[in-house]
């Protein structure tokens, strides 16, 4: 929804009269730019009130600032615990509020991006978000079928409005902020007074739930989409049907209105949006391009281009043609100054096609207490190698609770040598090896017990019946015709765990020194614990990792570069986490076996 004066409808009307309808609006079905990066369904998207960015809510738990020009994402805002399932900028552009059915709503500092207030909703979720126009408050709405005003400076509930049966699945303030249009499952919209809280009227017209809402530009009409697949637009003092846009082909998931009130915009189920003229009800051009529902639509703020975003985890960005662009002022009271952090230089990671990952996150044993947090290490690694530093995504292999049988095939034996890493080094220059599970001691005749990986399906208790031995690792990695190997593993090898000995009838205070593995020269080694201490490997129940991995990806995302020259190396990495971990009073001190050399993980350019 977009908070723009409202113009002359007069311009469209005479071109449409020239032209005639649809066809030479387009020389030629329009184009779009696309914006790739989420790793999972697109919920919620909108144009910043200056229109030079765009922010984004997935599936994938995170939301996402991206700049428009360059079609580049500009930072991850990850936190939430589920899906994030509305988003929207603070009038003044500075700052982003996330909705997310993790039963949070967050605000963020977008120069930052860090994360500023959390909004709690208890035993529910949240569906839908939006700021109030004085940017001080703003109203989420929920699964119960309730929408809440909200404080953001203290975060305090100011008020709710109830009436709705079932869930709210979309919500729209007024331009003066006096009136919230709020949609739901039970095929009702309803029209509140923001100052009392008290239902003004319902909207009665649709047959099915209604998925959309949105305000036209001086908030006297409205628009709301519907699984009945139509859309309506509705006079808001009235609650008069205005006009009906029939002839869609499935469910309308998202409508908006343009910022002079005379085009209307449509997202579909089935992957096609649709422009329609608001005065005649004429269908003007078919947006088709995404592989999946389209949940989010969005006019830009100058009316000149429109975004959709779909559940295939792409949002398209299209121009309109001149004859259809608004006649805007040109200061519109929404547009902020310009924010500091866009205008920030920004670190952008060098690319490294040539690596290879694979990501081992063991978290269901048959015979030992589980990792809780593996899946979730390994899901954040390949997210990072993905995205941050472009790894091509058939170079990132994830395996998660990987048994004997799949160790010994991924990296071989002493016996059999030529394991799946082998055979796919030779097409590039570096390996990663990360590993998020248990370890443990294997004890011999005479010195220190070796460090061993355990594979799910081998008895903690009992190692020698296929747990990995470290040093055989470090042996088939060092054989690999590559310039350089790292591992990276959340571990420990101790006999400890979170929970105790991970060997039954023994006591949890029990643990051993381990012997480190063998150095080779190509080989580098960090893992979460001191070999020759009886340490565990600790998790964060609030980040829901393991500290380790956490404490990795924060400092490989920069936080490590100790020096500032950009490259992120594996002693700068030991001594971050080294750091993190003992500011968070965790007994625990990670272990570097460097290679040949001080291996250069990460690195970073500064680009205006």
């Amino acid at each position: 929804m977009r908070r723009n004066p409202p113009l002359p409808r007069f311009a469209l009307a005479i071109a449409l009269a020239v032209l005639g309808p649809i066809g030479p609006l387009w020389a030629e079905d329009p184009a779009s730019t696309v914006l790739t990066g989420h790793q999972g369904a697109i919920d919620a998207a909108t144009f910043s009130p200056d229109g030079r960015h765009v922010l984004t809510g997935s599936a994938d738990y995170t939301a996402e600032l991206w700049e428009v020009s360059t079609q580049r994402g500009l930072a991850i805002l990850e936190g939430h615990e589920h899906r994030v399932s509305g988003v929207a900028f603070s009038p003044d552009g500075t700052r982003a509020l996330t909705a997310s059915a993790d039963g949070t709503a967050r605000v963020w500092d977008l120069s930052t991006g860090k994360e500023v207030l959390k909004l709690t909703q208890d035993g529910g979720r949240f569906t839908s978000a939006a700021y109030s126009p004085n940017g001080r408050q703003a109203v989420t709405g929920g699964n119960d079928g309730i929408a809440r005003l909200w404080d953001l400076r203290s975060g305090a509930e100011l008020r709710s409005f109830a009436g709705h049966a079932e869930t709210i699945t979309s919500l729209a303030i007024s331009p003066d902020g006096t009136r919230l249009l709020t949609g739901s499952t039970d095929r009702t919209a309803r029209l509140w007074d923001m100052a009392s809280g008290e239902e003004i009227r319902r909207l009665d017209g649709h047959e099915a739930l209604i998925l959309s809402v949105a305000f036209g530009p001086e908030g006297k009409q409205a628009i709301t989409g519907s699984w009945d697949k139509s859309a309506i637009l509705w006079e808001v003092e009235t609650g008069k049907v205005l006009r009906r846009f029939p002839g869609h082909e499935a469910a309308i998931r998202a409508v908006d209105l343009s910022p002079d009130g005379a085009l209307a915009l449509t997202g579909e189920w089935n992957r096609k949006a649709y422009l329609w003229n608001v005065e005649t009800g004429e269908e003007l051009q078919v947006f088709d391009g995404h592989g999946a529902s389209i949940d989010a639509v969005d006019f830009a703020p100058d009316g000149r281009s429109l975004l959709t975003a779909s559940w295939d985890g792409t949002v398209r960005l299209w121009s309109l043609p001149e004859v259809l662009w608004p006649d805007l002022p040109e200061r519109q009271p929404v547009i902020a100054a310009p924010q500091p952090a866009l205008k920030a230089p920004v670190n952008v990671a060098v690319a490294r096609p040539e690596t290879l990952v694979l990501i081992i996150g063991n978290r269901s044993y048959a015979e030992a207490p589980p990792v809780a947090y593996a899946h979730n290490d390994a899901e954040a690694f390949a997210r990072y190698f993905r995205e941050t530093l472009q790894v091509p995504q058939e170079n990132i292999i994830v395996e998660k609770d990987l048994n004997s049988i799949g160790m010994a095939r991924w990296f071989g034996t002493d016996e059999v040598p030529d394991g799946r890493l082998a055979r796919r080094a030779r097409f590039v220059d570096e390996i990663v090896v990360i590993y998020s599970g248990h370890g443990v001691p294997v004890f011999h005749e005479e010195g220190l017990p070796s460090g061993y990986l355990l594979p799910v399906d081998v008895p903690a208790a009992e190692p020698g019946f296929g747990a990995y031995p470290l040093d055989m690792l470090i042996r088939q990695l060092e054989t690999l015709p590559v310039k350089s190997v790292t591992v990276l593993l959340d571990a420990c090898f101790s006999g400890l765990s979170t929970q105790g000995s991970l060997v039954p009838g023994v006591s949890g205070a029990f643990g051993v020194a381990v012997a480190p593995p063998q150095e080779k020269a190509r080989v580098s080694v960090l893992t979460a614990t001191d070999f020759r201490t009886p340490q565990f490997a600790h998790w964060l129940d609030d980040k829901k990792q393991g500290a380790f991995s956490y404490y990795t990806l924060e400092g490989l995302r920069g936080a490590a570069d100790a020096d500032g020259d950009g490259r992120i190396r594996l002693s700068e990495l030991r001594d971050h986490i080294d750091e993190r971990l003992a500011q968070q009073d965790l007994r625990q001190s990670p272990s570097l076996l460097p290679g040949s050399e001080d291996n250069v993980l990460a690195e970073y350019v500064t680009e205006d």
